[in-house]
């Protein structure tokens, strides 16, 4: 099933004065004064060639208790299932094997 503007929510854990997967230490003020200035930023993926790719746009971010937590929507997304189907292309029994995020 494809689907368009498919809500999303994303809980980024953040390491707070001590070193994330790159090394790198950020403060509590920093990762909070960047949130309240990233709402309309683009949820991106990288190409094979480190390109970014905006594949949503994030609605709402904040930062509470060691996390940023983002209300966005992806452009497309569903899900990747197995289905049974009538003559008239309607679905009458599916089993839901994945779900899936879209440029």
């Amino acid at each position: 099933m494809r689907c368009d503007n498919v809500k999303v929510t994303l809980s980024i854990p953040v390491p707070i004065d001590k070193p994330d997967g790159n090394s790198v230490i950020y403060s509590e003020d920093a990762i909070r004064k960047a949130c309240e200035k990233a709402n309309g930023t683009p949820i991106i993926r990288f190409d094979d060639n480190g390109n970014e790719i905006p594949i949503g746009v994030a609605n709402k971010v904040e930062y509470s208790n060691g996390f940023i937590w983002v209300d966005a929507v992806a452009f497309h997304g569903g899900t990747n299932e197995l289905v049974e189907m009538l003559d008239n292309k309607k679905v009458t029994s599916m089993e839901i094997k994945g779900f899936s995020i879209g440029e």
